[in-house]
């Protein structure tokens, strides 16, 4: 015996009653889809209201200045000045004669 029985639904855009049957039930409950809030002519007038929109205008590409605004950049952190003194060195600075001398010695 089935679990679901025909259930009558109101439609969200025209406010008309029409039924759920357990066919559809079965279906949408198979699919994981959610129950319908629309009747099948308000779907269908929906449908065709996507279709002639991405037909008639694709969606715009933003230009560079406009992509900018997306573009989230990582800011840099201020060091208290613990960590500022035992933040690792820079590589470069670390290789054999590339470091200047002269501030290790007072003249």
């Amino acid at each position: 015996m089935s679990a679901f029985t025909d259930q009558t639904l109101n439609c969200r855009d025209c406010g008309t009653p029409f039924i759920f049957t357990v066919r559809d039930q079965t279906f949408y409950a198979e699919k994981g889809f959610t129950p319908p809030t629309r009747c099948k002519a308000c779907r269908e007038i929906n449908k065709r209201k996507r279709e002639e929109n991405a037909a008639t205008s694709p969606t715009p590409v933003p230009q560079i200045q406009e992509k900018a605004q997306y573009i989230s950049r990582a800011q840099p952190r201020v060091l208290s000045p613990e960590e500022e003194f035992f933040r690792p060195k820079k590589k470069s600075s670390l290789r054999r004669g590339t470091r200047d001398r002269s501030e290790d010695f007072d003249y």
